[in-house]
């Protein structure tokens, strides 16, 4: 029976955002807390839309790694020890935007993923864009009942490029958690580049509690 642990708690993959431009090389890299026995390492491909698929396995001791039907000269790995190991997109192209898992066996213990995009060299070219941020106020009926009701506030990220952007809320300079949703998928717009993302937080309180600060980074 496989476990599998989709937070990573035992096992630490860098960088959780990765992206480079066409012809570059991406290196990953992972490692876990488990103990010598797990001396195995599986990392896979997820494509957008598509399924995830295994590209290399890997052994401790054992440099012939077993990449199936992938090409070695597009991707290769490390396994330097029985705690870590590296994972590399060759000669990057637009294609090879994705997600990219590490996995460590016995029981299959996965990282958290790493968010890979491939930016283009020429001047022609979309330049790194930091995003235009905008906080929408609660509603008028929310803001009309008495006491500590639930009030939302509404942020707007967009402009913003490549697609990887995080969107944190602060009240009394302190991140919370409880309450907030955030749309991570983001969108382009017609006749533009821009691709906004949405975010959204309850906030329990008399107006006068607190105010709530956003936090996007690229």
């Amino acid at each position: 029976e496989n476990k599998c642990l989709t937070d990573g708690s035992d096992v630490t993959q860098t960088p959780d955002i990765l992206w480079g431009k066409k012809g570059d090389n991406a290196t990953i890299n992972c490692s876990h807390t488990k103990d010598a026995g797990y001396n195995q390492m599986y990392w896979y491909r997820q494509l957008p839309g598509e399924t995830m698929k295994l590209i290399v396995f890997t052994r401790y001791g054992f440099d012939d790694h077993d990449f199936g039907d992938f090409s070695k000269d597009k991707f290769s790995a490390t396994k330097p020890d029985t705690e870590s190991g590296t994972f590399t997109v060759n000669n990057l192209e637009p294609e090879d935007k994705g997600l990219y898992f590490c996995a460590v066996s016995q029981h299959t213990y996965f990282g958290k993923g790493t968010k890979l995009t491939v930016l283009g060299k020429s001047k022609q070219d979309r330049a790194i864009t930091e995003p235009t941020v905008k906080v929408l106020p609660p509603s008028k009926k929310e803001c009309q009942k008495d006491g500590a009701g639930k009030k939302t506030i509404v942020c707007v990220a967009r402009g913003f490029y490549p697609d990887h952007v995080s969107v944190y809320w602060q009240v009394n300079l302190e991140n919370v958690t409880d309450g907030v949703a955030t749309d991570n998928a983001a969108l382009r717009e017609a006749q533009s580049l821009a691709l906004p993302t949405l975010s959204r937080a309850e906030w329990t309180g008399a107006p006068s509690a607190g105010v709530g600060r956003l936090l996007p980074a690229l």
